[in-house]
């Protein structure tokens, strides 16, 4: 939702643009102009789009200071194990919230609020737990949208927002007061903890109304006179002054819904809240007008996409990306955010998934096939049920359940259930049971086919039940009370007591917690019927699909002891490297990133569990240092291999049968090829193809028995038939792919070639990552964590920073300040960041200062406190105000570079790069705002520097050491990067422009 806000706020911020009226006169010409700059914008590559925009968007400063942020939306609230119901920040935070005596969730302004009801037995709340990040801040602003159901009594309060906490101890609260006295909205700071409060700002109850969405925002800044704002819609209705000293720095958790301190005292909020937003300093007029503007003006949760995400409490596509598979256990993963994963019970893992009605389905065999969802409720007066359903049969004498809640297959036994029953031809039924009472709806019309795939929905808005087939309505029956909740589980594929199973597949199940309208029921019909998503090429390669090994950035991972190439199919079948060097495994791939195999010793070792599959195709990118002996693709235990055999390919299996080899293909060192190779038990044939073209076709009569999932990749064992060269996007199916689709997966990386984009080659060789956005900063107990993007896992750790102030808006979205006096991020010395012998550092900086001892350090690995490579500012020697690089070799002459005095300026934002080239020239060069800059120093050198002790830590801000002293930044330091290779002066460029 949160690309789709982005997208309709930058379209809408055009158009209004460019409708804006001017109050002066302005000449044709420059009316020309300005139209056709903005018009040829558009028609702008993306690239360059991107470079011209980065830092403009209206919603990147909103950001800065960001310390809470509840949307209520689906993605951001999950159900734990314990049954607990949490709203996630995404400030990056960790603020996470616990619902407390079930505020339901319903939709919102913007997606998905929660609905509080104060009249309910046990105060609902949001409960957030108390920490620095929230508490005693010099300024605040608290952002929430907020709808009420009733008004306040009679000497009563209504807590929308309050931080307080059982002794009375108050900091900021936004609370409605009774309407006898008039009080309406308050936004309230204390200094001392005391109610009111020692400042208070007033917005009459007679400008609100029932049942209508208001966004209030309330400010406090003790460095600007202390003075309150409050504002409704995006403007100020009410300003007063408070008292100095920031506010009161309690120990009371934050509250949304109820104050937290008075329970049972008519103080509950008796309405919706949604999007809730706190800051620790004080918002500008301009920035609550547009915080108000995304929800009102651009109405973002009416859009048609969106409201089919508004009270979804379970979905499981069972699509790959959907799917997972542990130890002992296959999941379905829910893709509500409500985190209902369901678990598949004596289902074939072989068969189990088909081609669906969008995607993927899972197939039932009518015996004993089920997905186990768990203990799962709907609770109110409002839910649907919708699945996508293809029989192979509808047994005459038993009823199929498409999912059920229940313990038996009784009326009374049944909680709610949508399946099939036999009444005059197959027709749809719908059981629930509310109220007390259970009610049965049979279909009147809308006959169930055999073999084609067909849409079921069933709905109950509190007085109705309804059953849909295909988008139509096919039966109603009157029905009232709110629905009786259990613990006992739901399946999918039969009756939770063992019975009434389903023949055949289903798809696209999905459960709301309210009655979709008819036009949101024909939408979801549509989205699987006029589209027929299944069927397009593109996602005609994902069926079947076991294996699917890119090794890019974000699917690589490193854990203490091994580095993971992660299996993008789904299937949680992840490979550990093996005997590679971290520093060089990683290279630029034909799809993006490949890896790096030395002939040697290198594989990568993949295990699980034993299949039974009866057709397998395998593919994959190669580039061959050598063309003799025997090198491994892939390989398995069962002896079912794809090498490379001298230039020759070939393909085997079942270690006694026929082998088959290719004639003709003559591989040449150092070109990149597409192989693949497929065989089909029930024809008995195997294919193998080179480009896409069939180079080799044989028949075998072989049985793939078991195919156990223990491959190397790379090699023919943990000790022979290692590969020389790079391998790139290796495919493992449980199916043999057409020659059709042969073609299509050789055509995605030679036609396309995706690697050779622009952008792709910024991922490339990317080894650590730290933008400090939002999203990329995380909070444990004990540590703020700043979160690698590149995917190694080389997330850093801030010391000493204040955690209130230590974020700002950056150049590309956050920043990090540093304070220069000992505030630094610790990124560890991990292998893939530790002894690089070429490397790039990239940054943006804007330095208020030269920093401590007039050297402030940007990044440096250093062991300790002797750095081994260091990219600083230079004030405390000639040449003054210049950037210093420098490159320890230990036992040889180290590199150093100087840029020439004046280089570099205070108070600005400027993007510097380092790189060193070990297989070049051993020359330190620097780049200011994308150009090379002019030295004054320059030394290469003499050796290799990897000589280090390999424990050098990567650190941001400060040089390495026991207890930093000289050497901290003063200033922002923004989109960190570190390559394990030296980045060329094009790409050096891009990376400028992506945040000019």
């Amino acid at each position: 939702m949160q690309n789709v806000r982005s997208v309709k706020l930058k379209t809408k911020s055009a158009k209004l643009q460019r409708k804006r009226k001017k109050t002066g006169v302005l000449s044709f010409k420059l009316l020309f102009f300005a139209f056709s700059f903005t018009f040829f914008a558009f028609l702008l590559p993306k690239e360059a789009f991107a470079s011209l925009i980065v830092k403009a968007p209206p919603y990147i400063g909103l950001q800065e200071g960001l310390v809470g942020h509840w949307s209520f939306d689906g993605p951001d609230m999950i159900t734990q194990s314990d049954g607990d119901q949490k709203a996630l920040d995404r400030s990056g935070n960790n603020n996470t919230g616990t619902l407390t005596n079930g505020p339901k969730r319903a939709a919102g302004k913007i997606g998905q609020a929660l609905e509080f009801d104060a009249f309910a037995s046990n105060d609902q709340s949001v409960v957030v737990s108390d920490n620095a990040t929230i508490s005693g801040l010099s300024a605040v602003s608290v952002s929430v949208w907020f709808k009420m159901s009733s008004f306040p009594g009679l000497n009563d309060f209504q807590f929308v927002v309050s931080k307080s906490n059982l002794s009375d101890n108050r900091e900021y609260r936004f609370r409605l007061e009774d309407s006898s006295g008039g009080n309406g909205l308050v936004w309230i700071i204390s200094n001392d903890g005391n109610d009111p409060g020692t400042a208070k700002t007033v917005h009459g109850i007679s400008n609100f109304s029932l049942n209508t969405w208001y966004h209030a925002v309330g400010t406090y800044d003790d460095n600007n006179n202390d003075l309150l704002h409050l504002y409704i819609n995006g403007v100020l209705v009410d300003t007063e002054t408070g008292e100095s000293g920031g506010t009161f720095d309690g120990t009371g958790n934050l509250f949304f819904g109820s104050d937290g301190i008075n329970a049972s005292t008519g103080d509950e909020f008796d309405g919706q809240i949604d999007e809730v937003r706190v800051y620790n300093r004080a918002l500008s007029p301009d920035e609550i007008k547009r915080l108000y503007k995304i929800g009102s003006t651009f109405v973002v949760n009416k859009t048609r996409q969106d409201t089919l995400r508004e009270g979804l409490v379970g979905h499981w596509s069972f699509d790959g990306p959907d799917m997972s598979q542990s130890t002992n256990n296959v999941w379905a993963f829910d893709r509500s955010g409500q985190g209902n994963n369901g678990v598949l019970k004596n289902m074939a893992t072989s068969t189990a998934r088909k081609a669906g009605k969008i995607g993927q389905a899972l197939d039932f065999d009518g015996v004993d096939d089920y997905a186990d969802i768990g203990t799962f409720d709907v609770s109110g007066s409002g839910i649907t049920i919708a699945a996508w359903v293809k029989a192979d049969a509808f047994p005459p004498a038993i009823d199929t359940r498409f999912i059920s809640k229940a313990n038996s297959i009784t009326t009374s036994g049944t909680w709610w259930m949508l399946g099939q029953t036999n009444s005059g031809g197959d027709k749809l039924r719908f059981r629930l049971k509310a109220g007390g009472s259970t009610q049965t709806l049979i279909a009147s019309s809308g006959d169930l086919p055999i073999n084609t795939w067909f849409h079921a929905i069933a709905t109950y808005d509190g007085s109705t039940m309804r059953l849909y087939k295909d988008g139509i309505e096919v039966g109603s029956v009157a029905k009232s009370g709110t629905i009786n909740t259990d613990v006992i589980s739901v399946n999918i594929g039969r009756n939770p007591d063992g019975s009434n199973h389903m023949d055949g597949a289903i798809d696209e199940v999905r459960i709301y917690n309210r009655a979709l309208s008819p036009d949101e029921i024909k939408r979801l019909y549509k989205i699987g019927s006029t589209f027929v998503v299944n069927k397009t090429r593109q996602d005609t390669l994902r069926e079947g699909l076991v294996g699917h090994w890119s090794f890019d950035g974000p699917d690589m991972s490193q854990s203490t002891n091994n580095i993971w190439a992660l299996d993008r199919s789904g299937q949680g079948n992840n490979g550990v490297l093996t005997n590679t060097a971290t520093s060089t495994v990683r290279k630029a791939g034909k799809i993006g990133q490949a890896l790096d195999f030395d002939g040697v010793n290198d594989h990568i070792y993949v295990s699980h569990e034993s299949r039974t599959y009866d057709a397998i195709s395998t593919s994959a990118w190669i580039k061959l240092d050598k063309v003799t002996g025997s090198q491994g693709i892939v390989f398995d235990f069962q002896d079912n291999r794809f090498t490379v055999e001298g230039d020759e390919l070939q393909w085997r299996h079942g270690g006694g049968f026929a082998i088959h080899l290719t004639t003709g293909v003559d591989f040449v060192i150092g070109r990149w090829y597409h192989v693949a190779a497929t065989f089909d038990e029930n024809s008995d044939r195997v294919k193998i193809y080179v480009d896409g073209v069939e180079k080799y076709t044989g028949i075998d009569i072989g049985d793939i028995t078991t195919f156990v999932f223990e491959h190397y990749i790379g090699s023919t064992s943990a000790t022979e038939g290692f590969l020389d060269g790079l391998i790139d996007e290796v495919r493992v199916y449980n199916r043999a792919l057409s020659p059709d689709e042969i073609k299509r997966l050789y055509k995605i990386g030679s036609t396309f070639v995706v690697n050779k984009t622009r952008q792709d080659t910024l991922r490339e060789g990317l080894v650590g990552h730290w933008s400090f956005d939002g999203p990329d900063m995380s909070q444990s107990t004990n540590n703020v964590w700043a979160l690698d993007r590149s995917g190694n896992n080389n997330n850093g750790v801030l010391k000493n920073m204040a955690t209130s102030t230590a974020r700002k808006a950056g150049k590309i979205g956050q920043a990090l300040e540093f304070d220069g006096s000992n505030d630094y991020v610790d990124a560890g010395d991990s292998s893939s960041i530790n002894q690089l012998t070429s490397f790039t550092y990239s940054v943006w900086v804007y330095p208020k200062g030269w920093g401590e001892g007039e050297e402030g350090n940007v990044v440096t690995q250093a062991f300790s406190g002797t750095p081994a490579k260091q990219l600083r500012l230079r004030n405390d020697a000639a040449p003054l105000q210049s950037l210093r690089a420098f490159v320890s070799c230990f036992a040889c002459t180290n590199a150093s570079t100087i840029s020439a005095a004046g280089t570099m300026t205070l108070n600005s934002w400027q993007h510097v790069v380092m790189t060193f080239d070990d297989n070049g020239d051993r020359k330190i060069r620097l780049y200011r705002n994308g150009v090379e800059m002019t030295y004054d120093t320059q030394t290469a050198a003499t050796a290799s520097p990897l000589n280090t002790l390999g424990q050098d830590k990567v650190w941001i801000g400060d040089v390495n050491d026991a207890t930093p002293s000289d050497g901290s930044f003063d200033g922002q330091i923004d989109e960190v990067r570190v390559y394990n290779r030296a980045l060329s002066p094009d790409e050096i460029k891009r990376l400028y422009n992506m945040g000019r």
